[in-house]
Order: C-alpha cells, then sequence, then structure tokens
C-alpha cells in the first residue's frame, strides 16, 4: 500500500528540497517515541530544567 504514496526516498511526492530525515523514518520516530511514553509535553518540559546550559 505504501508503495504508491511514497517514493524511493521514503517521502510523499512535493516539489522541493529532499529532507535529511524521510516522512517515513519522521513517522518512525514519532511512533516509537509515543510508544515508550515520550511526548513533545514531557520533552519540552525536561528542556526546561536545562534552560541555563542550553544557548539561546
Amino acid at each position: 500500500m505504501s508503495s504508491y504514496l511514497f517514493n524511493e526516498n521514503g517521502n510523499m511526492p512535493r516539489p522541493g528540497v529532499i529532507p535529511r530525515f524521510s516522512d517515513l523514518e519522521v513517522i518512525g520516530l514519532n511512533m516509537i517515541s509515543e510508544s515508550i511514553g515520550i511526548d513533545s509535553e514531557s520533552f519540552f518540559v525536561k528542556l526546561q530544567e536545562y534552560r541555563k546550559e542550553l544557548p539561546t
């Protein structure tokens, strides 16, 4: 099914530059992070703990 939705780079066909991460890789990373309990909200809170160490 996905063979006609995604090109040989793993991206949905669209104009522009080919990204470093394919659409399929981003989807896979999202699914894995959600399955082990990492979501964007908890990651954002974790970043707040390191606010002084992060460059601005």
